[in-house]
């Protein structure tokens, strides 16, 4: 299984705010229409709790993932607000093994 975990913090994207910065957490929920369009993540140091994804394809496709209720951004780019983040795909195996 495949998990996401982020590397740096990059944009304006919304976080659970008692998460401070998320760098080295797991994504645990991602809501991409949550505020309009806007997406809101919550992560986790616990990678039990974490989304588990099939495939890396699965998740690249979540972390890419374009809201219905926003497909643009106002400067007129496509809107994908987990991009927000820069991540790394995991495979769970590796987590438990260091």
């Amino acid at each position: 299984m495949i998990l996401i975990r982020c590397v740096a913090f990059n944009g304006l994207a919304q976080h659970h705010p008692s998460q401070g910065t998320p760098a080295g957490q797991y994504l645990r929920t991602y809501d991409p229409e949550y505020a309009d369009g806007r997406g809101y993540a919550v992560w986790t140091d616990d990678p039990e709790e974490a989304l588990r994804f099939e495939t890396s394809g699965e998740a690249w496709m979540l972390w890419r993932k374009v809201p219905f209720k926003r497909p643009r951004r106002d400067d007129g780019a496509v809107n994908r607000p987990l991009t927000a983040f820069t991540v790394e795909l995991v495979d769970e195996e590796d987590v438990w093994t260091k």
